[in-house]
């Protein structure tokens, strides 16, 4: 789907920040600089997916794999990830304390009280905890709860080869 056309642009974002011409960012300078958003924990699962060794610097082919799979996600598959993220023991069933710390690294933990509504209304199972097909009732209900993540993914666009680039390549 990239071309050494779309591989150079993204060679001309990554050397920017490439300070010691080592072939290496941090991750902090891809938040800060590269797309001016707060690093956080769900930042940083972004880049799990591709080095889950190294917490604090990428190479150029891992930047380039993180961000053109988190940059391709449509909403399912946003969804599909950020339940995977937090639904540490892999159940298919987010706990509560899961979600809570969840909603927490999302929202700085500054909870509004439309978040918290929001939670007051979630389809739990007998047991209290929120199976993947509640979550995308969640999401449609309430999308302001998981909003940062879909502000994160519209930043990375942005700073990365342009939003409208990156709508042609989304799922639908």
């Amino acid at each position: 789907m990239l071309t050494n056309e779309n591989i150079e642009a993204l060679w001309e974002v990554f050397k920017q920040f490439d300070l010691k011409r080592e072939g290496l960012i941090s991750r902090q300078a891809f938040f800060e600089g590269i797309i001016q958003e707060e690093r956080n924990e769900f930042g940083n699962a972004i880049f799990t997916l591709v080095d889950p060794e190294d917490e604090e610097t990428l190479e150029f082919g891992e930047f380039v794999q993180a961000v053109c799979t988190f940059c391709c996600f449509c909403v399912t598959d946003m969804l599909k990830f950020c339940f995977m993220v937090y639904d540490k023991d892999r159940s298919g069933l987010m706990e509560m304390e899961e979600l809570h710390h969840f909603i927490k690294v999302l929202h700085s933990s500054n909870v509004t009280n439309n978040i918290q509504g929001a939670m007051s209304h979630l389809q739990l199972d007998e047991h209290g905890r929120l199976p993947f097909d509640s979550f995308k009732i969640m999401n449609k209900n309430f999308p302001q709860v998981l909003y940062p993540v879909f502000r994160l993914q519209q930043s990375t666009q942005r700073a990365i080869l342009g939003n409208k680039w990156w709508k042609k390549k989304m799922c639908t």
